[in-house]
């Protein structure tokens, strides 16, 4: 399941198989343009392109500089989340090893 949108107050997630059903213009632009990750009941919610990659024929950062990627948690339990432009500013600072991070 991937975060589709929060429509009336209530959050919309949707299925890889239902997103491979739409029409190719439709698929194509919640692949592109949807690009936030939601939180719902502690589990966090991918968009459609990282959760359904071979639906939106989709790699992360490469093929749309849109995407959002996370970062880091705060103290405060906050979710951190940088587009991939930003990321690709500082790659090194955003993209360590796990063993790496300070």
């Amino acid at each position: 399941m991937f975060f589709l949108k929060v429509k009336n107050g209530l959050i919309k997630l949707q299925t890889c198989e239902k997103l491979s059903g739409l029409k190719p213009n439709k698929m194509v632009k919640i692949c592109q343009k949807n690009v936030n990750y939601k939180e719902v009941e502690n589990v966090i919610y991918g968009p459609a392109q990282v959760v359904c990659p071979d639906t939106c024929s989709s790699c992360g950062c490469y093929e749309n500089p849109k995407t959002r990627v996370f970062i880091r948690t705060t103290r405060k339990g906050k979710k951190v989340y940088k587009k991939c432009t930003q990321v690709a500013v500082n790659p090194i600072k955003f993209c360590k090893e796990p063993d790496e991070i300070d």
